[in-house]
C-alpha cells in the first residue's frame, strides 16, 4: 500500500474517532416532591415529578400501600392506575403532578424508576419516606429512611445508546490504524 493511501485511511480513522468522542449523551435527571412527607390522617398529599432528559418514554410510581391515587392534570391517555403503581406514559414533559390521601395511619415510601424510550436506558427514582402524623413507622420505612429525602432525585451518568457507539467507533479506529502499521 503506498503511503499516500496510509494517510488517507489514517485520516478517516481520525475523524471517525473524533465523531465518536463529541457523540451527545443521554442524561436523565428526575425528581420527586411531595408538599408532605408527615401528612395529617386522611390528608391529602401532592406530589411533583420534574423530569429532565426523556423526550419519550415512562415512569412508574409505586405509592405506599394505604395510600389511595387522587387524581393527575396529566393526560388521561397517558395514565395508568394498577393497586399502588401509577404508570405515566412521558411524552416531552418536564413536570407531572398527581394527588394522593393518606390512610388514618401508617408509613411507607415512594418509589419510582423512569425509561428513555429513545436512548434505550432506564433508571431508579430515589425512595421518599412517608410517615402519617400519630403513626409508629413501619419495618420498610425504617429501613428505608436512610435513602434519598425529599425532594428524591435521579440521575444517569452521561452515558446511553451513544457511549456503546463512541466505544465502538474508538476500537475500530484503533483497529484500522494497527494493521495500517502492519502494511
Amino acid at each position: 500500500m503506498a503511503g499516500k493511501d496510509k494517510k488517507w485511511i489514517r485520516g478517516i480513522a481520525i475523524i471517525i474517532l473524533l465523531i465518536g468522542s463529541v457523540l451527545p449523551a443521554s442524561g436523565v435527571d428526575i425528581s420527586r416532591t411531595l408538599s408532605t412527607t408527615a401528612p395529617l390522617p386522611g390528608e391529602e398529599v401532592d406530589v411533583v415529578l420534574l423530569i429532565d432528559g426523556i423526550e419519550i418514554g415512562g415512569i412508574v410510581e409505586t405509592i405506599p400501600e394505604g395510600f389511595v391515587f387522587l387524581g393527575t392534570a396529566h393526560p388521561q391517555d397517558q395514565v395508568n392506575v394498577s393497586g399502588n403503581r401509577i404508570i405515566f406514559s412521558v411524552i416531552n414533559e418536564s413536570r407531572i403532578e398527581y394527588k394522593v390521601r393518606a390512610p388514618a395511619q401508617g408509613s411507607g415510601t415512594f418509589s419510582g424508576v423512569w425509561i428513555d424510550a429513545l436512548n434505550k436506558t432506564e433508571g431508579v427514582i430515589g425512595d421518599t419516606v412517608v410517615s402519617v402524623r400519630g403513626s409508629a413507622p413501619t419495618q420498610e420505612a425504617t429501613s428505608a429512611k436512610t435513602t434519598a429525602p425529599t425532594p428524591s432525585k435521579t440521575s444517569t451518568p452521561e452515558t446511553g445508546g451513544f457511549m456503546i457507539s463512541s466505544t465502538i467507533l474508538a476500537f475500530l479506529t484503533v483497529y484500522i490504524l494497527v494493521r495500517v502499521r502492519e502494511v
